[in-house]
């Protein structure tokens, strides 16, 4: 009996479902377009870690006594310097060197029918700016070039970098002609193509961005993250970017600038440990200078000589 009623149920919930087919079919089918077009047009981010050993100073110059209360943890050191390292490599300074080194105030993309895709390495076309990097340090906005032909283009310009909402853009009727100096909202620039690069067609649109320095390094400081042991003087500094190459070259250079920055602190410290001897040894010198000549003189004035 409880069989029958079980095939029973089993049947009606069978044929419930059976009776749905449709739906169920074209559910599938939108939650697998919904699928491709998030994996599609989804900016995927990649992770880049690298591990920093810095090297403490020696201990060797240090009193036996302050080395025993460090080690019974009444002092800190260990900690006070792994924290000025981790200062040191998250300092805008740093961050303005890394990215005026890899020139990453400038952004290529390609305008697709659905979204912008940028390009890092193999960039369609290249810029020139001429004002100062005082002054495009300070500006942000955008440049559209539409390509007409291998020789040709036009141009349309914004002081914004949200090209998505807006509404003030104006094109240029006039065709510009590649490598020729021409007056944009940044001063005098050349664009030039770059004919080997699979983004230039025939066509196509290219979007130039321009940042602000500011707007970089505020960026890079909350991007770039820079953490190390309590009790370990390693440091691990982690980027995520949807650009693989292009994190592994922000993290290679902030690195390559801190052990600049080190080795010009050392240098500094054996300048003015120098300069501070030597003038020591010119004040010793002198100082011996005139004892001497004290004694000669009490010599000479008692004829003792």
């Amino acid at each position: 009996m409880n069989n029958l009623i079980n095939d029973t149920i089993f049947r009606e919930k069978a044929d419930f479902y059976f009776s749905k087919w449709k739906w169920i079919l074209l559910s599938l089918f939108l939650f697998f377009i919904a699928a491709f077009l998030y994996l599609r047009y989804t900016n995927h981010e990649f992770r880049v870690t690298a591990t920093l050993k810095f090297q403490e100073d020696s201990k060797s110059n240090q009193l036996p006594e302050l080395g025993q209360l460090q080690n019974s943890g009444l002092f800190t050191q260990g900690l006070n310097k792994v924290e000025d390292e981790i200062k040191i490599l998250t300092s805008k300074t740093l961050i303005e060197q890394v990215i005026a080194d890899l020139n990453l105030k400038t952004k290529y993309y390609t305008l697709g029918k659905v979204k912008a895709m940028e390009v890092f390495l193999d960039k369609p076309i290249n810029v020139t700016f001429f004002d100062s990097d005082s002054i495009l340090n300070t500006k942000n906005g955008s440049l559209i070039i539409n390509v007409k032909s291998n020789e040709t283009f036009t141009l349309i310009e914004s002081e914004s970098n949200n090209l998505v909402i807006d509404n003030t853009l104006k094109s240029e009727d006039k065709n510009f002609v590649f490598g020729e100096k021409l007056t944009t909202i940044f001063g005098d620039v050349i664009i030039t193509p770059n004919l080997e690069s699979k983004h230039l067609k025939i066509g196509s649109s290219l979007i130039v961005e321009i940042n602000s320095i500011d707007k970089l390094v505020e960026f890079y400081l909350k991007k770039i993250k820079v953490e190390a042991s309590i009790t370990s003087s390693i440091i691990n500094i982690t980027l995520d970017d949807h650009i693989k190459e292009r994190a592994i070259l922000i993290v290679n250079k902030l690195i390559e600038k801190y052990n600049e920055d080190v080795v010009n602190d050392k240098d500094e410290i054996v300048r003015v440990t120098s300069d501070f001897i030597n003038n020591r040894l010119s004040v010793v010198t002198n100082e011996l200078d005139q004892v001497d000549l004290t004694a000669e003189n009490l010599k000479r004035d008692n004829r003792l000589s």
